[in-house]
C-alpha cells in the first residue's frame, strides 16, 4: 500500500491516497513524504550506487545478506538528509520527528522492563517485514545490479505464484517502464506487450 501511495495509485482521490500510505510507511519507521522521494530517486537513477537507496540491498559480502535487506532503515535516511530531498522544509522535521519517537521509545521500554515485549512486538516483525519487502521488490527484480539501461536495470520474472506471494512484483520491469500501473494489472500488461519486450531484449524471462 505504502509503494502504491507514492506513485499515487492506491486510489484516485488524492488526499485519500495519501492517507493510505501514512499508516504502512510509518510501521516501516519512515514518513510518506520520505519514501516517496527515495523511490521516485530510485526510479530516476536505478542501479547508480552513489544515489539509488535501494541499491545496497544487493552489494557485496553476499555472507552480509540480511543486513543488506534491512539496509533501507538507514540508507533512505542516510541520502535524504545528506542530498536534501525534501520538497518542503516540514517533511525534514516531521522524520526527525518521528526518529526521535522511535528512540525515546526503546530507551523508556529498556528502562521500564519491557525490552522484550519491545523486541517482540516491534523490532522483531519490522526486521523480518522490511527483509521480505526489500527481498521482493529490490533484490530479486534487480538482481544483478550489472545495468543502468532503461531495459535491463530490471526484469519480469514470470509466474502466476509469484505474481500472487510477491503482488505482482516479479513483474518489476512492468512497473518500471509504466509506474501509473497498479500491482493488479502488471501481469496482464507483462503478458500484452511481451512480444515487443522480447524483440527489443529486455528481461522478460527467468534466463535473460
Amino acid at each position: 500500500v505504502l509503494h502504491e501511495s507514492s506513485h499515487r495509485t492506491a486510489h484516485r482521490n488524492r488526499r485519500v491516497n495519501d492517507a493510505l500510505g501514512w499508516l504502512p510507511g510509518l510501521a516501516l519507521t519512515l514518513t510518506l513524504p520520505v519514501f516517496r522521494s527515495c523511490h521516485t530517486k530510485h526510479h530516476s537513477y536505478t542501479n547508480q550506487a552513489e544515489v539509488d537507496p535501494d541499491w545496497d540491498v544487493g552489494r557485496n559480502p553476499r555472507m552480509l545478506r540480511p543486513l543488506w535487506l534491512i539496509s533501507p532503515l538507514w540508507t533512505y535516511r542516510g541520502r535524504y538528509f545528506a542530498k536534501r530531498w525534501d520538497k518542503q522544509p516540514r517533511d525534514r522535521w516531521i522524520q526527525v520527528a518521528l526518529d526521535v519517537v522511535i528512540v525515546t521509545s526503546i530507551v523508556a521500554a529498556v528502562a521500564t522492563g519491557h525490552a522484550v515485549e519491545m523486541l517482540v512486538v516491534g523490532i522483531v516483525p519490522l526486521l523480518a517485514s522490511l527483509m521480505f519487502l526489500t527481498a521482493a521488490f529490490d533484490l530479486m527484480p534487480h538482481w544483478p545490479y550489472d545495468s543502468t539501461e532503461r531495459f535491463h536495470d530490471t526484469r519480469d520474472l514470470p509466474s502466476g505464484v509469484l505474481n500472487w506471494l510477491l503482488l505482482g512484483q516479479n513483474y518489476h520491469l512492468v512497473h518500471h517502464l509504466w509506474n501509473s500501473v497498479p500491482w493488479y494489472r502488471y501481469q496482464a500488461v507483462h503478458n500484452e506487450n511481451y512480444d515487443q519486450l522480447r524483440a527489443i531484449g529486455a528481461r522478460v524471462d527467468w534466463g535473460d
